[in-house]
């Protein structure tokens, strides 16, 4: 078996060691004296699972019941922080009344293509709720040998005790209103070249105002479901929040997940209002022009303190472009006799090098990615081969994208801001 890296299990020591601990006292004699050699099929082990998730009363029992060859080096301790977290799982839709092995192929879908001799052969099960049909499925995975002898990976349940416990920390977090612990949760997931310590602290004020804006039904910790289980991802599912402008009810997903780096990172998207400053060209301290507004030839002259401009008008697509030093405005024309006399909506901006506008909180052509990320840490990051950051803004006037694009330095090339 390969190993896994050491910084995941140092953190995972540190937040599990106290769970730990508080079943250290549990006294093993009500199965020590069951020892079973002989394995036990798939199907038993799945049903010693599902009587220990009905009842933990059981667990000790069930534990004892599963040969020590089946167990593969799993303690008790960890036995029941397992049963617990299948037990938060499945609690919400009552007792289980049956299950359903799961094909290979299912099983292939679930594990989302995990196919590694790290965890051995994945195998699987359904579980079933008697007559009523449940929103989400749940399943229990375990791991198969060579000679077809079901057993309980350590590694396989560690790692999900592990990003579970990751993830309900981070919920913890949110409760109790700890920017600094959402901090430290959330640093080890985002690329330092690109993200300041400045920004992980506005994404992390941007999570405790969402949650405290947004989440129905108290503490955050206490009424989540998990979605999706795996050793390398964990989705824990908050049943009921508003979205970004409170229309309406949605459920809302955070994925924690092992990344390239074997660090854990946080996958939270906060459903944020767009800044409808985006869509307006500012400055100094002024607003000159916004997409979407109306102006003529005249306005324009104002507005730019009769500043030289070279205008073209395109009778065809009645559109007319007039540049200025470092900015381009291209207007939807909706009267027109010349070049200095006209009236039209205003339909892109373009800010380019040389140029002294800016846009928003004060983003501008020529700032760092770093620097962008600070005032908006919640944009979307683009692909890999990708440079181009896209916000969609409904300013009251019209929709808009605006369009931001980095260089080669990761440094703003060029704001565009379009009436779509």
């Amino acid at each position: 078996m390969r190993s896994k890296g050491l910084k995941l299990r140092l953190i995972a020591l540190l937040m599990t060691i106290s769970m730990t601990l508080s079943f250290v006292s549990c006294s093993l004699s009500s199965f020590r004296s069951k020892i079973i050699s002989d394995p036990i099929s798939k199907e038993e082990l799945v049903r010693l699972l599902i009587t220990a998730i009905n009842s933990n009363k059981n667990a000790a029992d069930c534990y004892a019941s599963i040969p020590e060859i089946q167990r593969e080096g799993l303690s008790y301790s960890y036995f029941i922080q397992y049963i617990d977290i299948l037990n938060d799982i499945s609690s919400p839709y009552g007792s289980v009344s049956y299950f359903r092995m799961l094909s290979d192929e299912e099983v292939f879908e679930i594990s989302e293509q995990m196919d590694d001799s790290y965890y051995g052969n994945i195998k699987g099960a359904e579980l079933l709720y008697g007559e009523d049909r449940i929103r989400n499925s749940v399943y229990v995975l375990f791991s198969e040998d060579e000679d077809g002898t079901a057993y309980l990976s350590e590694e396989w349940i560690t790692d999900i005790i592990n990003l579970y416990n990751y993830g309900k920390h981070y919920f913890e977090m949110i409760d109790n209103e700890n920017i600094d612990g959402l901090f430290t949760l959330m640093r080890p997931g985002l690329d330092p070249e690109v993200y300041t310590d400045q920004a992980v602290y506005a994404k992390a004020q941007n999570v405790l105002d969402y949650y405290d804006d947004c989440v129905i039904g108290g503490d955050v910790s206490k009424h989540f479901m998990v979605t999706t289980m795996l050793p390398e991802h964990v989705t824990m599912t908050v049943p009921e929040t508003l979205n970004y402008n409170n229309s309406r009810v949605v459920k809302h997903d955070v994925d924690i997940i092992v990344n390239d780096e074997e660090t854990y990172e946080i996958e939270d998207e906060i459903p944020v209002l767009p800044d409808v400053a985006l869509t307006v060209a500012s400055l100094d301290s002024r607003e000159l022009f916004t997409c979407g507004e109306t102006y003529t030839a005249e306005d324009m002259v104002e507005l730019m303190d009769g500043e030289p401009s070279r205008g073209t008008y395109y009778a065809d697509r009645e559109r007319f472009s007039v540049s200025y030093q470092g900015v381009i405005f291209v207007f939807e024309i909706e009267e027109y006799e010349d070049d200095s006399n006209w009236t039209g909506t205003l339909v892109t901006i373009k800010i380019q090098e040389g140029s002294h506008y800016f846009i928003g909180n004060g983003l501008y052509v020529g700032m760092n990615r770093s620097d962008l990320l600070e005032l908006y840490p919640y944009l979307d990051d683009p692909d890999l081969d990708e440079t181009t950051y896209e916000i969609q803004v409904d300013n009251g006037l019209e929709d808009c994208n605006v369009e931001i694009v980095l260089d080669n330095s990761n440094n703003i090339s060029y704001i565009r801001i379009t009436v779509v």
